[in-house]
């Protein structure tokens, strides 16, 4: 890293796989989402930076009330503007690289919102597909992120940057009842 810069900027792109955890009923698997967007480190000591991201991230989960004779499973497919502040420490060089870990928090704005499903009343199943739901989702969403990677250098300021993290929701995804929304991450991305 070239020692002049102070600041870091990079692209991002993160494969998930996210999950809600309801108030009411019963999470039913894994959705598998995307996230891409830019990424900056604010240097505050060598090893020591401020990082964040502008990002657009798709995730969501499946929800399930009630039972078979009357009930509802439904798929929710949200799309966020996230902007992580988190710290991130790393250790001196290692092989051609720095080990890191990265600890914050992910506030997210809501700019889309769908759902796909089924409701079944008395036993008669009904199918739902694309239905907007972004009234009923809640605008802001908070996360707390944790994870740890390693950033290959390919000369002293363009690095390969590969991690995983988690990103634990704790605020309600609904206006109305409780659920939360968390994702396991991939992540990827290019430092120039």
């Amino acid at each position: 890293m070239s020692k002049a810069q102070n600041f870091d900027l990079g692209l991002k792109v993160h494969p998930l796989f996210g999950w809600m955890k309801p108030g009411q009923g019963s999470n039913s698997g894994v959705l598998t989402g995307f996230s891409y967007g830019l990424m900056g480190d604010f240097y505050v000591k060598e090893r020591y930076a401020f990082s964040t991201e502008f990002a657009i991230t798709s995730m969501g989960g499946t929800v399930v009330e009630g039972d078979s004779q009357n009930g509802i499973e439904t798929t929710y497919k949200l799309k966020y503007i996230e902007i992580p502040l988190s710290m991130k420490l790393k250790t001196n060089k290692v092989g051609q690289g720095q080990f890191y870990g990265q600890f914050g928090f992910v506030p997210g704005f809501n700019i889309g919102a769908k759902a796909n499903g089924t409701e079944t009343i008395n036993g008669i199943s009904t199918d739902f597909d694309d239905k907007d739901v972004e009234d009923n989702i809640n605008g802001m969403r908070l996360g707390l992120l944790i994870g740890g990677g390693y950033e290959y250098y390919f000369d002293n300021s363009t690095r390969l940057a590969l991690g995983l993290s988690f990103n634990n929701g704790f605020t309600d995804v609904f206006d109305a009842g409780k659920a939360t929304n968390s994702y396991m991450a991939l992540n990827l991305g290019i430092f120039f």
